[in-house]
């Protein structure tokens, strides 16, 4: 090795020493961000707030509010957008948080925030297009109570939202229109569930909306003032709120609906399949699957 050979070596690494010191504490930086447990500055009430105030970057330790990653979105019109399944209260979200004072639309649009099952489709409407929202939050409610729900309403899925069908896991929409209906709700749960998730940085359980829940998601989705907002009576003002009600019909109070009912009047492959993967997801979220 001639020794212009061997200086050009040992140039270059030092010049990978330097970069890797660079960037390696940029780097373990935004691992700590998304994958730890970083300490992070407190507002008065002890609730975490931002890394940095001028980044999305915002993780609240909260029982209530379950975060498995950040929001990477740098462009954004509204601050948050609340999806998942139908029949998932998210009404009452927009509700609660136009109690409190801010423009939260229920499937409209809304300066601060959206609350829509329908944009778990990823395609957003025409007032929301793609990467609008900075933060975004799963409502995960139990795929029974969905079947009771759904049933509450009488959709059977081709009435005003027929769109779906293109969304669900059982094509074409022949073979899906063929299953019972029980199952056309399993299929329509897991499917909206899993879009949710895959565009959401958050989740939280609807049997756990509460004021404390409603001031995480408003803090965590950079909204001013949301320590200051009285969101015990934003819930109880709206408790009850469904904006189904003017669809619901007579309920059989002696109709239950149970995981073994299902599993013995699953007759189609198709049937046996929807039941399976919906179970399995289910499992993910509840122990009673």
């Amino acid at each position: 090795m001639t020794t212009s050979t061997f200086r050009l070596l040992i140039g270059v690494l030092i010049i990978e020493i330097v970069a890797f010191n660079v960037w390696m504490p940029y780097y373990r930086d935004e691992e700590g961000l998304s994958g730890g447990h970083p300490i992070e500055p407190k507002s008065s009430s002890g609730k975490q707030l931002s890394a940095n105030n001028n980044s999305s970057y915002y993780r609240i330790q909260s029982s209530r509010l379950v975060c498995w990653r950040n929001s990477t979105v740098a462009t954004f019109k509204r601050n948050f957008l609340v999806t998942g399944c139908g029949y998932s209260a998210t009404g009452f979200i927009s509700a609660a948080f136009r109690t409190a004072g801010y423009d939260v639309g229920h499937e409209t649009p809304g300066r601060d925030g959206v609350s829509d099952w329908r944009s778990a489709e990823g395609n957003f409407r025409s007032w929301a297009p793609p990467f609008s929202f900075k933060h975004v939050f799963l409502a995960v409610q139990h795929p029974l109570k969905i079947i009771r729900s759904r049933a509450g309403t009488g959709w059977d899925f081709n009435r005003n939202f027929g769109r779906v069908r293109s969304h669900v896991t059982i094509q074409p929409a022949k073979e899906f229109d063929n299953m019972t209906m029980e199952f056309k709700t399993l299929d329509y749960w897991y499917s909206y569930m899993t879009m949710g998730e895959n565009l959401a940085e958050c989740y939280y359980y609807v049997r756990d909306i509460s004021a404390d829940l409603l001031e995480d998601i408003c803090l965590r989705s950079e909204l001013p003032q949301c320590e200051e907002k009285q969101w015990e009576q934003a819930c109880a003002s709206n408790r009850g709120f469904n904006p189904h009600t003017k669809d619901l019909m007579r309920k059989n109070p002696n109709w239950t609906i149970s995981w073994e009912g299902l599993e013995n009047s699953a007759r189609t492959i198709n049937e046996k399949s929807v039941l399976e993967r919906a179970r399995l997801l289910c499992s993910r979220f509840f122990d009673d699957c």
